[in-house]
């Protein structure tokens, strides 16, 4: 027996029965609402998402459709609003992985071996991730090879086309890459200040070449030297690759940046959000283009040499203020996350309410009492490897109140006698949350996203 033979669900069990020794039925239960919770990105019910969200969930759906497509389908069973736990217990136990007395589950032998694997498997794959997309070199480095790899699309996909606004995209794109790498440098070599000053005038290189190069485009068209953009479906196809990728980035970019305190990283944090709008606008040049509208790409090239221009001399105000020695307030910094992760507390109290409720009535003090004593314990599979946080600070007495009116008015919790208790409607609410778990297997991007969403 080995752990590549057990599905998510036993690998769960196995990790939490490890670090808590006797443990029962339900304080499984409890624990895995709360892990399922969490992964937030396998939620898409949420409201008052924001567009980044938006995109970003429609990308995580995609991708999960896609895995399950061609992927062996190892189903939880799944009724009456919970993971039929006892069964994959059950199953444990014949398989002689842990054993059952007195209502309380433990580990054998066999079954401790086992979960020792498990660990240090998360823990490696943890270490990982950390070492090589958590530290500022790694991150610097990383930019270095997205960003190159986007130029060289980009620059090809301009020269082809004759587009002005792509090419100037692909220049932005090159000042990026020689930034990320002279910061690279700058870290490696303990002369972060000299490699600001390189990224800065390679970013007014650019900003200049960008400009040159529109406005001699748009001295052409008007002197009647018209030149139509070739291949606009390329030109549409690498700026939407563009999107996705600049998403990421903006991500990935501000997240260390805040989290390390490193100002450059925030400055190309910045970059590629503006990197977003650029790319919907050579898209909007290119569409122009098919109705003969041939200047508005070349107008686009001028706007986006002037945010490289602009860019530019942010970033020297910054590297000044630091050359001064003045601090920075990272806190006005959002990250990607920040405001997303306030609205999944609510819902992971709010899913816990309904899962709650669906066995026995429960008072208000109950339900509080019950979720903080469950959230404050030591350890969470997955969670606790991460060195996650959990929303272990959050009053929910204070948001109680918002919460369960929310949940009497859709009908999802019936109030009597002062205690609450799950609808019928409510029942088939979280059984449709654990159904979108049915096929779950967490994957090294799963650690990924998990690292990268803690706030």
């Amino acid at each position: 027996m080995n752990s590549e033979s057990l599905i998510y669900l036993d690998k769960f069990i196995l990790l939490l029965l490890k670090e808590e020794d006797e443990i029962t039925l339900n304080h499984i239960n409890d624990k895995l609402i709360i892990f399922l919770s969490s992964l937030w990105y396998q939620q898409w019910d949420i409201k008052n998402k924001s567009l980044l969200a938006t995109i970003f969930e429609n990308i995580s759906r995609l991708n999960y459709k896609i895995k399950n497509l061609f992927k062996h389908k190892i189903e939880f069973p799944v009724g009456d609003g919970f993971l039929d736990t006892k069964k994959q217990c059950d199953r444990l136990i014949e398989k002689n992985l842990i054993k059952h007395s007195e209502n309380k589950y433990k580990l054998t032998h066999e079954g401790l071996s086992i979960a020792n694997d498990l660990k240090l498997e998360i823990l490696k794959k943890a270490d990982t991730i950390n070492s090589q997309f958590f530290q500022i070199t790694a991150a610097e480095r990383n930019n270095t090879i997205i960003n190159f790899i986007l130029a060289i699309i980009k620059l090809f996909g301009g020269f082809i086309s004759g587009s002005s606004a792509l090419k100037s995209d692909g220049l932005d794109a090159t000042s990026d890459t020689i930034s990320a790498f002279f910061v690279y440098l700058g870290i490696k070599s303990d002369h972060q200040k000299f490699s600001n000053i390189l990224v800065i005038f390679m970013l007014f290189i650019a900003g200049f070449s960008a400009l040159y190069e529109s406005g001699f485009k748009l001295y052409n068209i008007f002197i009647g030297n018209i030149t139509p953009l070739t291949h606009v479906g390329l030109i549409i196809l690498i700026e939407l690759i563009a999107i996705f990728v600049s998403l990421f980035l903006f991500t990935y970019q501000r997240h260390i940046g805040k989290f390390q305190n490193n100002l450059t990283l925030i400055s190309q944090s910045v970059d590629a959000k503006n990197h977003i709008l650029i790319a919907l606008a050579v898209i909007i040049g290119a569409l122009a283009n098919l109705v003969n509208i041939h200047w508005l790409d070349a107008i686009i090239g001028i706007y986006i040499a002037f945010q490289i221009l602009h860019d530019s001399i942010d970033l020297t105000k910054e590297v000044k203020k630091l050359n001064k020695q003045q601090t920075t307030d990272y806190s006005k910094y959002k990250t990607f996350f920040g405001n997303y992760m306030n609205l999944n507390h609510h819902e992971l109290f709010y899913l816990w309410i309904i899962f709650k409720g669906i066995n026995k009535s429960n008072t208000k003090e109950e339900l509080i009492n019950s979720f903080s004593q469950v959230l404050n314990s030591n350890y969470f599979p997955i969670i606790s490897e991460l060195g996650l946080y959990q929303a272990k600070n959050v009053n929910f007495e204070e948001i109680f109140d918002e919460i369960i009116h929310t949940l009497i008015f859709q009908n999802f919790i019936i109030y009597e006698n002062k205690k609450f208790k799950t609808s019928y409607k409510g029942i088939n609410y979280i059984n449709t949350f654990l159904n979108s778990y049915k096929n779950y297997k967490m994957n090294i991007l799963d650690l990924f996203i998990l690292k990268l969403s803690d706030e």
